[in-house]
Protein backbone atom coordinates (compact mmCIF):
# COMPACT_ATOMS: atom_id res chain seq x y z
CA UNK A 1 0.00 0.00 0.00
CA UNK A 2 1.47 3.33 -1.06
CA UNK A 3 0.18 6.75 -0.04
CA UNK A 4 1.15 10.09 -1.52
CA UNK A 5 0.04 13.63 -2.23
CA UNK A 6 0.63 16.45 -4.69
CA UNK A 7 0.71 20.15 -3.96
CA UNK A 8 -0.29 22.83 -6.47
CA UNK A 9 1.42 26.19 -6.90
CA UNK A 10 0.17 29.09 -8.99
CA UNK A 11 2.82 31.62 -10.02
CA UNK A 12 5.08 30.17 -7.36
CA UNK A 13 2.57 30.49 -4.52
CA UNK A 14 0.90 27.54 -2.75
CA UNK A 15 -2.80 27.10 -3.45
CA UNK A 16 -5.63 25.57 -1.43
CA UNK A 17 -5.80 22.58 -3.77
CA UNK A 18 -5.04 19.27 -2.05
CA UNK A 19 -4.68 16.01 -3.97
CA UNK A 20 -3.93 12.66 -2.37
CA UNK A 21 -3.78 9.06 -3.54
CA UNK A 22 -3.59 5.48 -2.26
CA UNK A 23 -2.15 2.78 -4.52
CA UNK A 24 -2.48 -0.92 -3.81
CA UNK A 25 -0.68 -3.53 -5.93
CA UNK A 26 -2.24 -7.01 -5.98
CA UNK A 27 -0.22 -10.29 -6.06
CA UNK A 28 -1.12 -10.77 -9.74
CA UNK A 29 0.46 -7.42 -10.63
CA UNK A 30 -2.78 -5.51 -11.13
CA UNK A 31 -3.33 -2.35 -9.12
CA UNK A 32 -6.11 -0.26 -7.61
CA UNK A 33 -5.78 3.49 -7.06
CA UNK A 34 -8.04 5.84 -5.08
CA UNK A 35 -7.38 9.55 -5.45
CA UNK A 36 -9.12 12.69 -4.18
CA UNK A 37 -8.75 16.36 -4.98
CA UNK A 38 -10.11 19.10 -2.76
CA UNK A 39 -10.19 22.58 -4.28
CA UNK A 40 -12.22 25.65 -3.30
CA UNK A 41 -15.81 24.75 -4.15
CA UNK A 42 -14.98 21.40 -5.77
CA UNK A 43 -14.46 17.83 -4.56
CA UNK A 44 -13.24 15.28 -7.10
CA UNK A 45 -12.73 11.57 -6.43
CA UNK A 46 -11.40 8.81 -8.71
CA UNK A 47 -11.26 5.04 -8.32
CA UNK A 48 -9.32 3.15 -11.01
CA UNK A 49 -7.95 -0.29 -11.76
CA UNK A 50 -5.33 -1.42 -14.22
CA UNK A 51 -1.99 -3.11 -14.75
CA UNK A 52 1.43 -1.86 -15.77
CA UNK A 53 1.10 1.64 -17.20
CA UNK A 54 -2.50 1.20 -18.41
CA UNK A 55 -5.79 2.07 -16.74
CA UNK A 56 -8.42 -0.62 -17.43
CA UNK A 57 -11.51 1.01 -15.91
CA UNK A 58 -12.32 3.91 -13.64
CA UNK A 59 -15.06 5.90 -11.95
CA UNK A 60 -15.13 9.64 -11.23
CA UNK A 61 -17.37 11.70 -8.96
CA UNK A 62 -17.61 15.49 -8.91
CA UNK A 63 -19.38 17.73 -6.42
CA UNK A 64 -19.63 21.51 -6.65
CA UNK A 65 -22.27 24.20 -6.02
CA UNK A 66 -22.28 25.13 -9.72
CA UNK A 67 -22.70 21.66 -11.26
CA UNK A 68 -24.16 19.72 -8.35
CA UNK A 69 -23.32 16.04 -8.03
CA UNK A 70 -22.10 14.30 -11.19
CA UNK A 71 -20.52 10.85 -11.56
CA UNK A 72 -19.37 8.66 -14.44
CA UNK A 73 -17.79 5.29 -14.91
CA UNK A 74 -15.79 3.95 -17.85
CA UNK A 75 -15.64 0.15 -18.15
CA UNK A 76 -14.82 -2.29 -20.94
CA UNK A 77 -17.71 -4.37 -22.23
CA UNK A 78 -18.52 -6.79 -25.04
CA UNK A 79 -19.32 -3.90 -27.38
CA UNK A 80 -16.26 -1.85 -26.39
CA UNK A 81 -15.92 0.87 -23.79
CA UNK A 82 -19.12 1.41 -21.81
CA UNK A 83 -19.80 4.86 -20.32
CA UNK A 84 -22.50 5.49 -17.71
CA UNK A 85 -23.17 8.90 -16.24
CA UNK A 86 -25.18 10.06 -13.25
CA UNK A 87 -26.36 13.57 -12.47
CA UNK A 88 -28.19 13.59 -9.20
CA UNK A 89 -30.72 10.72 -9.46
CA UNK A 90 -30.66 10.62 -13.28
CA UNK A 91 -28.57 7.96 -15.00
CA UNK A 92 -27.79 7.56 -18.69
CA UNK A 93 -25.66 5.45 -20.97
CA UNK A 94 -23.41 7.73 -23.00
CA UNK A 95 -22.87 6.58 -26.61
CA UNK A 96 -19.17 6.63 -27.37
CA UNK A 97 -17.14 4.83 -30.01
CA UNK A 98 -13.65 4.56 -28.51
CA UNK A 99 -10.82 3.95 -31.00
CA UNK A 100 -8.70 0.85 -30.68
CA UNK A 101 -5.87 1.07 -28.15
CA UNK A 102 -7.15 4.31 -26.63
CA UNK A 103 -5.49 5.29 -23.34
CA UNK A 104 -7.67 6.17 -20.36
CA UNK A 105 -6.66 9.19 -18.28
CA UNK A 106 -8.71 9.65 -15.08
CA UNK A 107 -7.69 13.29 -14.43
CA UNK A 108 -5.52 12.85 -11.31
CA UNK A 109 -1.75 13.38 -11.26
CA UNK A 110 -0.93 9.89 -10.03
CA UNK A 111 -2.01 8.57 -13.46
CA UNK A 112 -0.09 11.14 -15.53
CA UNK A 113 3.42 9.70 -15.25
CA UNK A 114 2.62 6.14 -16.41
CA UNK A 115 0.42 7.52 -19.21
CA UNK A 116 3.20 9.76 -20.52
CA UNK A 117 5.77 6.96 -20.29
CA UNK A 118 3.39 4.67 -22.18
CA UNK A 119 2.91 7.22 -24.96
CA UNK A 120 6.67 7.63 -25.34
CA UNK A 121 7.13 3.85 -25.48
CA UNK A 122 4.44 3.67 -28.18
CA UNK A 123 6.29 6.11 -30.42
CA UNK A 124 5.27 9.46 -28.99
CA UNK A 125 1.61 9.81 -30.07
CA UNK A 126 -1.62 8.27 -28.78
CA UNK A 127 -5.36 8.86 -28.51
CA UNK A 128 -6.27 9.65 -24.92
CA UNK A 129 -9.72 9.66 -23.35
CA UNK A 130 -10.39 11.96 -20.39
CA UNK A 131 -13.59 13.02 -18.61
CA UNK A 132 -14.42 16.52 -19.84
CA UNK A 133 -13.83 19.26 -17.25
CA UNK A 134 -13.32 22.18 -19.64
CA UNK A 135 -16.50 23.89 -18.38
CA UNK A 136 -16.81 22.86 -14.72
CA UNK A 137 -19.97 24.94 -14.28
CA UNK A 138 -21.81 23.04 -17.03
CA UNK A 139 -23.47 20.09 -15.33
CA UNK A 140 -24.81 18.79 -18.65
CA UNK A 141 -21.35 18.38 -20.22
CA UNK A 142 -19.24 17.64 -17.16
CA UNK A 143 -17.32 14.32 -17.16
CA UNK A 144 -18.55 13.21 -20.58
CA UNK A 145 -15.87 11.42 -22.67
CA UNK A 146 -13.42 13.71 -24.42
CA UNK A 147 -10.95 12.28 -26.92
CA UNK A 148 -7.74 14.06 -27.85
CA UNK A 149 -4.42 13.28 -29.46
CA UNK A 150 -1.53 13.56 -27.02
CA UNK A 151 2.16 13.72 -27.83
CA UNK A 152 5.12 13.10 -25.55
CA UNK A 153 8.87 13.11 -26.07
CA UNK A 154 11.90 12.73 -23.86
CA UNK A 155 13.96 15.92 -23.57
CA UNK A 156 16.60 15.04 -20.99
CA UNK A 157 17.51 12.50 -18.36
CA UNK A 158 19.54 13.39 -15.29
CA UNK A 159 19.67 12.62 -11.57
CA UNK A 160 17.22 9.75 -11.99
CA UNK A 161 14.54 11.93 -13.58
CA UNK A 162 13.27 12.11 -17.15
CA UNK A 163 12.26 15.55 -18.40
CA UNK A 164 9.44 15.21 -20.89
CA UNK A 165 7.46 17.51 -23.16
CA UNK A 166 3.77 16.59 -23.10
CA UNK A 167 1.39 18.24 -25.57
CA UNK A 168 -2.29 18.07 -26.48
CA UNK A 169 -5.61 19.64 -25.47
CA UNK A 170 -4.81 22.20 -22.72
CA UNK A 171 -1.08 21.44 -22.70
CA UNK A 172 0.75 23.68 -25.16
CA UNK A 173 4.43 24.20 -26.06
CA UNK A 174 6.64 24.66 -23.04
CA UNK A 175 4.77 22.22 -20.82
CA UNK A 176 7.28 20.08 -18.92
CA UNK A 177 6.80 16.93 -16.86
CA UNK A 178 9.46 15.18 -14.77
CA UNK A 179 9.11 11.42 -14.22
CA UNK A 180 10.95 9.15 -11.79
CA UNK A 181 12.45 5.79 -12.78
CA UNK A 182 9.20 4.03 -11.75
CA UNK A 183 7.20 6.42 -14.02
CA UNK A 184 5.80 8.37 -11.08
CA UNK A 185 5.12 12.04 -11.80
CA UNK A 186 7.46 14.08 -9.61
CA UNK A 187 6.78 17.59 -10.93
CA UNK A 188 5.30 19.50 -13.82
CA UNK A 189 5.15 23.07 -15.09
CA UNK A 190 2.29 24.29 -17.27
CA UNK A 191 1.50 27.82 -18.45
CA UNK A 192 -2.29 28.05 -18.58
CA UNK A 193 -2.35 31.73 -19.56
CA UNK A 194 0.10 34.61 -19.97
CA UNK A 195 -0.23 35.39 -16.26
CA UNK A 196 -0.86 31.88 -14.92
CA UNK A 197 1.90 29.32 -14.45
CA UNK A 198 0.90 26.14 -12.64
CA UNK A 199 3.38 23.85 -10.95
CA UNK A 200 2.61 20.54 -9.27
CA UNK A 201 5.05 18.73 -6.97
CA UNK A 202 4.97 15.30 -5.38
CA UNK A 203 5.30 15.75 -1.62
CA UNK A 204 8.13 13.78 -0.06
CA UNK A 205 7.83 11.98 3.26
Amino acid sequence: MERGAYRYLLNGEPTRIKESFIREVKPDGTWHIESERHAPGVHLAVSARGSGRRVRDFAVSWKSPAAGSVAVDYRPGEAGLQVRRWRGQQVEKVPFDAPANVRLSPLMRVFAGPLIADIIAAGGTAQVLVPDVRKPEDGQALLRPLLSERRARLLDEADGLREVEYLGDQYGPGTRFWLAADDKLVRYSWQQATDQVWEVELLRD
